[in-house]
């Protein structure tokens, strides 16, 4: 099997479980009807990104448990990509705050068993 690489401009994606990408290739392209396989690298600026760990879901929402005087609360967040142990948060956090990394499970249960005790 021989490796070969092309260079393309997107042109149109859809996201779902796989990506679909149509690309124009620069120069040289694959044969017509190749399947190939390929890796998107793109993005400019910063991204924040927190342990994948941090990231809990409760009551089908995920959340990330942050600091505050009266102990840790649950955050709703929008995450994005998660790679090596991270995950991208895209929305409900500024990056400024102080979270809950390896106990954040912990926190989830007693979450849960406050929750449990209160409907006896």
């Amino acid at each position: 099997m021989s490796l070969r690489l092309w260079r393309g401009r997107i042109s149109a994606r859809r996201w779902r479980t796989w990506a679909t990408v149509r690309a124009r290739a620069i120069g040289v392209a694959p044969p017509i009807g190749a399947v190939v396989s390929g890796r998107l690298v793109g993005g400019a600026g910063t991204v924040l990104t927190v342990p994948s760990n941090a990231v809990q879901t409760i009551g089908g929402v995920p959340s990330v448990f942050v600091a505050s005087a009266e102990g840790f609360r649950a955050v709703p967040v929008i995450t994005g990509r998660a790679s090596n142990g991270r995950t991208e948060i895209v929305s409900g956090l500024q990056g400024a705050e102080q979270i809950a990394g390896d106990g954040a499970f912990l926190l989830k249960a007693e979450l849960g068993k406050g929750e449990a005790e209160h409907d006896h």
